[in-house]
Protein backbone atom coordinates (compact mmCIF):
# COMPACT_ATOMS: atom_id res chain seq x y z
CA UNK A 1 0.00 0.00 0.00
CA UNK A 2 1.59 3.72 -0.82
CA UNK A 3 0.89 6.11 1.97
CA UNK A 4 0.14 9.76 0.50
CA UNK A 5 -0.09 12.92 2.65
CA UNK A 6 -0.85 16.42 1.52
CA UNK A 7 0.61 19.12 4.02
CA UNK A 8 -0.39 22.34 3.91
CA UNK A 9 0.95 25.67 5.14
CA UNK A 10 -0.18 29.08 4.96
CA UNK A 11 1.63 32.00 6.83
CA UNK A 12 0.32 34.74 4.76
CA UNK A 13 -3.58 35.65 4.48
CA UNK A 14 -5.02 38.48 2.19
CA UNK A 15 -6.54 39.92 5.43
CA UNK A 16 -4.69 42.69 6.99
CA UNK A 17 -3.55 41.86 10.81
CA UNK A 18 -4.34 38.02 10.03
CA UNK A 19 -0.61 36.31 9.00
CA UNK A 20 0.95 33.69 11.15
CA UNK A 21 4.34 33.03 11.76
CA UNK A 22 4.65 29.15 12.06
CA UNK A 23 2.39 26.63 10.34
CA UNK A 24 4.93 26.86 6.44
CA UNK A 25 7.85 25.44 9.07
CA UNK A 26 5.15 23.08 10.30
CA UNK A 27 3.97 21.59 7.17
CA UNK A 28 7.71 21.00 6.46
CA UNK A 29 8.48 19.26 9.25
CA UNK A 30 5.25 17.05 9.00
CA UNK A 31 6.11 16.09 5.40
CA UNK A 32 9.84 15.15 6.75
CA UNK A 33 8.84 13.30 10.04
CA UNK A 34 6.52 11.10 7.82
CA UNK A 35 8.91 10.53 5.16
CA UNK A 36 12.00 9.85 7.83
CA UNK A 37 10.15 7.99 10.41
CA UNK A 38 6.66 6.77 9.01
CA UNK A 39 8.12 4.90 5.86
CA UNK A 40 6.07 7.53 3.55
CA UNK A 41 8.67 7.27 0.19
CA UNK A 42 10.24 10.86 -0.34
CA UNK A 43 7.51 12.40 -2.42
CA UNK A 44 5.03 10.58 -0.51
CA UNK A 45 4.11 13.41 1.23
CA UNK A 46 3.10 16.86 -0.91
CA UNK A 47 3.83 19.78 0.23
CA UNK A 48 2.20 22.82 -0.70
CA UNK A 49 2.80 26.36 0.83
CA UNK A 50 0.91 29.84 0.91
CA UNK A 51 -0.72 31.43 -2.06
CA UNK A 52 -0.02 27.81 -3.63
CA UNK A 53 -2.54 26.29 -1.60
CA UNK A 54 -5.58 27.25 -3.48
CA UNK A 55 -8.57 24.82 -3.62
CA UNK A 56 -7.84 24.40 -7.13
CA UNK A 57 -4.45 22.96 -5.96
CA UNK A 58 -5.53 21.10 -3.22
CA UNK A 59 -8.05 19.36 -4.61
CA UNK A 60 -5.76 17.91 -7.35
Amino acid sequence: MVKRALCVGINKYPQPGMDLQGCVNDAGNWASLLTDHYDFAKGGATVILDEQATHARIVA
